[in-house]
């Protein structure tokens, strides 16, 4: 578990630096009530951005990614944690 949240530490400070993100939020839900809806172990690593805002919340505003360049980003991400 300890290599699992260091990588996750990993790709938040890439978030930071790659997405000009001012934190991020590192989770994990097990169980229905806790927003998992297929059982399985992964690890939430959201970037955020506007301090103030009353923290995390379980429901999040949805970007429009149509005008972004996903692949880019996300090799951006993977080679700043090189």
């Amino acid at each position: 578990m300890h290599k699992v949240y260091d990588v996750a530490q990993r790709i938040g400070q890439a978030e930071i630096a790659v997405l000009g993100a001012k934190g991020v939020n590192i989770l994990t839900n097990v169980g229905e009530s806790a927003g998992q809806s297929v059982p399985h172990f992964h690890v939430h690593v959201i970037p955020r951005y506007v301090a103030g805002e009353g923290g995390f919340q379980l429901t999040m505003k949805a970007q429009d990614t149509s005008k972004m360049d996903l692949p880019l980003l996300a090799r951006s991400i993977s080679e700043k944690m090189k």
